[in-house]
């Protein structure tokens, strides 16, 4: 009786070595993402925003960087409008191929007593791409500079990754 149990007990292990195994082998993947989001201005490039944020595979990350501004009082509108730059960044594998959906929004405006007019402007761009080579993105005045890092699995890359500050 005492080997079964021995049996038993070595083969519960076997298992959960296993499975730990099987686990860790399908880890999210980490990435690093920077961009730089500029507009066109009639003495140059404005320099809007320098984001850097660090993604797991098929998750969403949202940045907003700006203020927000109350709606008129009057039509019943509670919700504050946004103005400034939103970032929204996802990374993704669809047939072994790294895939970005990365969407840029840039609001501006006012609101008073009786009114409020806010204008947007939007990039998006959904585009297989390469761990580390810039891809650019123009729609008008807006240009979307964009670099995706793939991190290697543990936090040592995470911490000790050298990235320039803005994709070049």
């Amino acid at each position: 009786m005492r080997a079964r149990h021995g049996v038993s007990l070595v083969v519960t292990m076997a298992c959960l070595i296993t499975r730990i195994a099987v686990s860790s082998a399908h880890e999210p993947q980490v990435y690093l993402i920077e961009a730089e989001l500029t507009a066109k201005q009639p003495d140059g490039q404005k320099l809007l925003s320098c984001p850097r944020v660090i993604v797991i595979e098929e998750n969403v990350a949202n940045i907003h960087l700006g203020d927000r501004v109350a709606p008129p009082r009057e039509v019943g509108i509670t919700e504050p409008f946004q103005l400034g730059t939103s970032c929204r960044f996802k990374v993704f594998r669809k047939n072994g191929r790294l895939f970005v959906d990365a969407t840029v929004n840039r609001s501006t405006g006012k609101s008073d007593v009786d009114e409020a007019n806010i204008s947007t402007v939007s990039v998006r761009v959904v585009k297989a791409i390469t761990s580390g080579k810039r891809i650019t993105e123009v729609d008008g005045d807006l240009r979307l500079d964009l670099v995706v890092h793939e991190l290697k699995s543990g936090t040592s890359d995470i911490a000790s990754k050298n990235v320039s500050h803005a994709p070049k």
